[in-house]
């Protein structure tokens, strides 16, 4: 081996581990920002219902449906999944979960009426 080439291995070797103390602390503070939101990451229902302009009942047939993914502890509502919910086709989904309550409602009142 020479020179050159006992120097360019050394050089490597030196890229190679500040490569991977480079990817180390990359992880490093992955993980320290993803414990960070974990404290907020987690809401409750009434929390998810206010952040939505909707009732508590509401958030919970969301989460029954699996919109909003499974509940974590306590039935809380993960933030993260409400925010992919509640994003600009939120009219859409809301309009596929209101036809069943709006039949139920049209029924009772012609029932009511005294229709069919």
């Amino acid at each position: 081996m020479t020179s050159l080439d006992a120097a360019l291995k050394l050089l490597t070797d030196g890229l190679l581990d500040a490569a991977r103390d480079a990817a180390r602390e990359v992880a490093r503070q992955e993980l320290q920002r993803a414990l960070a939101r974990g404290s907020d990451e987690w809401i409750t229902q009434a929390e998810a219902a206010r952040r939505a302009g909707v009732t508590p009942q509401t958030v919970r047939q969301w989460l029954a449906a699996g919109y909003l993914g499974d509940p974590g502890r306590r039935g809380r509502v993960n933030a993260e999944r409400l925010r992919q919910y509640l994003g600009p086709s939120l009219v859409n989904r809301v309009e596929k979960d209101v036809p069943f309550a709006a039949r139920e409602l049209a029924a009772s009142v012609l029932r009511k009426m005294g229709g069919p």
